[in-house]
């Protein structure tokens, strides 16, 4: 792994690891949180393991990605997650409703038309809004906005961020090309320790 503007220098850090052994030790720590909030929504829900898998990854997402200003709600108002067509994930994202991002309370709002989602800063598209996919990314597009999908092609076609279920696992497509469009930036920490696929439009 390359390292970048945010890399370890040479020297042992104040823990005393090497900067290899640092790093591991970050990615185990995530990876330690991410299995702790899954179990607790798997305990929490007995939502299907699929989407209890993509609740998960989806609040270490938020974690990773800065809004631009003007796509930010005030201190005092919430941050809201739309849930666009289907609601696949049943009582298992309500678990998000207990945590906050960027010092803000987590609200889900289930919408059914692109025109809803305006007012929130994150919109999963359910994998039944696939026939409709170009008008909801069309709408969405150059607005602040975070789309996150489920949908194969989803990325390529201009969504944002993409979650492919591989065997035990998610798989992250991310269209930079989408995201510089719209001002968001993803942390130098998600692209280097996570398997991340980056896609075009």
């Amino acid at each position: 792994m390359k390292g970048g503007p945010n890399s370890f220098n040479e020297k042992q850090t104040g823990l005393g690891l090497r900067p290899d052994n640092r790093r591991c030790l970050t990615v185990i720590l995530l990876l330690s949180s991410f299995i702790v909030f899954l179990t607790f929504a798997r305990a929490q829900t007995g939502a299907p393991p699929e989407y209890e898998l993509k609740v998960a990854w989806l609040k270490s997402l938020l974690e990773e990605v800065e809004w631009p200003s003007h796509g930010l709600p005030s201190r005092t108002d919430a941050f809201t997650i739309g849930v666009l067509g289907k609601n696949n994930f049943g009582d298992s994202i309500t678990v998000l409703g207990e945590k906050t991002v960027k010092g803000r309370r987590i609200v889900i709002k289930y919408v059914e038309e692109p025109s809803e989602c305006h007012e929130c800063q994150v919109v999963f598209v359910s994998a039944s809004e696939k026939e409709r996919l170009p008008q909801i990314l069309e709408t969405l597009k150059r607005t602040p906005v975070l789309t996150v999908g489920e949908i194969p092609g989803f990325a390529e076609k201009g969504g944002i961020v993409n979650l492919i279920v591989r065997g035990n696992g998610i798989r992250t497509e991310i269209n930079h090309l989408a995201a510089q469009r719209s001002g968001f930036t993803f942390s130098s920490r998600l692209l280097q320790n996570i398997k991340v696929k980056l896609v075009g439009s």
